[in-house]
């Protein structure tokens, strides 16, 4: 958790640092972002497709929501693992003042719906608490889109997307 969160910071603080003077953020209040998602999951190093939306709420300070899915095998015959994940997110969007950069480090928190389909049924109907945190960087490549890394823990280690800004 703390690498992912120590990640984010580490490249909003070089980007501020090269970024360019007198330049727009892109960030705004009132914006919304949505976009589809691929991550390295955090359990079972296995791929996560999902989705992130982020409403700015203020000028620095975005909520949103999250939601992934993803599986694996368990190591023995006819064994799976799923998780379904929702969380409820806020992050601190940094002013870089690059108009095509939006850097970000913020927390999640949510539920894992676990199912584990075995020989034996579903062994596993419980879920967990999701807590986490992560950095984000967005690159515009126009307007509207935005191709979206992300780091941290708690969803997916990894992540790389599209958003769409409206």
């Amino acid at each position: 958790m703390r690498a992912g969160i120590l990640g984010g910071l580490v490249v909003a603080a070089a980007l501020s640092v090269t970024a360019t003077a007198g330049a727009q953020t892109p960030f705004k209040q009132g914006d919304n972002y949505i976009g589809p998602s691929v991550s390295l999951s955090t359990y079972g190093s296995t791929v996560a497709i999902g989705g992130h939306f982020e409403h700015a709420l203020k000028e620095h300070v975005g909520i949103g929501a999250a939601v992934e899915y993803y599986s694996y095998g368990c190591g023995v015959a006819d064994c799976s693992i799923k998780y379904f994940s929702l969380a409820g997110t806020v992050a601190y969007h940094f002013d870089v003042h690059n108009e095509k950069i939006d850097v970000s480090a913020g927390g999640a928190l949510g539920y894992n719906v676990v199912s584990c389909d075995t020989i034996y049924g579903d062994l596993c109907k419980d879920g967990s608490i999701l807590i986490g945190g992560f950095g984000a960087l967005r690159y515009f490549v126009k307007e509207n889109i935005a191709l979206v890394a992300r780091a941290g823990y708690g969803l997916g280690y990894l992540s790389a997307g599209v958003d769409f800004r409206f």
